[in-house]
């Protein structure tokens, strides 16, 4: 039998995890597309890197924390294991971002290596939103007897 636990709990954990690491991971950007930064040059394409990477799931477990909050039904809950392979992935995927950045602002042509990455990048997000998947349609109302 798995364990459940509360949806709107770890929505807003999954909330700040990614406004934690997607603001460390900015401020990342933000200081490598200065001017005396590793992307500077080529700052327009760094920036639509990072936001294509991250706004879309953001933006996702933004609304879905507004929308819990605004609900009238008691809260649902999700299996504890779908749960944590959320988190776990998308932990692991801002940890990769942020690698990626600061490794490739050290080579010789670092925009390059950062699109050499892309399908890389795109493989894991997918990974990611995977797991964000299934987590949502373990979804229960807390009152349904688990199977």
């Amino acid at each position: 039998m798995s364990e459940r636990v509360s949806i709107s709990v770890c929505q807003r954990r999954l909330f700040w995890l990614w406004a934690i690491l997607g603001l460390l991971v900015a401020g990342v950007v933000l200081m490598q597309t200065s001017p005396a930064g590793a992307y500077h040059l080529h700052a327009s394409d760094v920036w639509d890197w990072f936001l294509a990477a991250v706004t879309p799931t953001f933006s996702l477990l933004l609304a879905s924390v507004i929308a819990q909050a605004r609900s009238s039904e008691p809260d649902s809950t999700v299996d504890r294991f779908y749960y944590r392979l959320a988190f776990g992935s998308s932990a692991a995927y801002l940890v990769l971002l942020l690698s990626i950045l600061m490794i490739y602002a050290q080579s010789s042509s670092p925009v390059e290596e950062l699109r050499s990455m892309a399908k890389f990048v795109t493989l894991l997000y997918g990974i990611v939103a995977a797991s964000l998947g299934v987590f949502f349609v373990s979804k229960q109302a807390a009152d349904t007897p688990t199977p």
